[in-house]
């Protein structure tokens, strides 16, 4: 009895057929009648499944990431309605009429080396995309070696070559 009497509850509403679950008396999620998650009483944000062996979380409404049973992460895929090429659409973020972009951010001092590698199961890093902190620059790789280095004044080195070229010109037809 008492104020503390259902603290900690589920209960079944038929008016909505949804199922919700509380703690300290505050709902915390819901589970309505397709089986979308509702996460603390937020009636446009939950997670759910659209088709069979997928998952998506929708935020304000909108499907904002998904998982796909092929193991696809696609994040704002719903706002272009278009789909990223078979051959690279692993991981695919998508915008509508607006610039998109994606950000990989070092909380760490200006030393850290942040990378995109490309590979397989011989090679982890057979390609490569990195940006060094510590100097400044860019680096390329590829067949596991570093092909192209970009100084943070502009000057190019190509490493392939025995001997190396530095320029400050713009290349125009690469």
């Amino acid at each position: 009895t008492g104020s503390g009497q259902y603290q900690g509850q589920f209960n079944y509403q038929h008016s909505d057929n949804t199922f919700r679950f509380y703690t300290a008396g505050v709902e915390r999620f819901a589970i309505d009648n397709n089986g979308n998650l509702y996460l603390a009483n937020d009636t446009n944000t939950y997670i759910g499944h659209p088709t069979t062996d997928t998952l998506a979380v929708h935020t304000a409404g909108t499907e904002a990431l998904r998982i796909t049973s092929s193991g696809e992460l696609k994040i704002n895929s719903a706002a272009s309605g278009v789909s990223a090429n078979a051959g690279a659409n692993e991981f695919s973020i998508e915008g509508g009429n607006y610039d998109i972009g994606m950000s990989l951010i070092s909380p760490a001092a200006n030393n850290r080396t942040q990378s995109i590698a490309f590979g397989d199961s011989s090679n982890t890093i057979a390609g490569r995309i990195q940006y060094a902190h510590g100097d400044d620059s860019f680096r390329f790789d590829a067949g596991g070696n570093q092909r192209l280095f970009i100084a943070s004044n502009g000057n190019l080195t190509n490493t392939l070559q025995a001997t190396s070229f530095v320029t400050t010109k713009a290349f125009s037809n690469l």
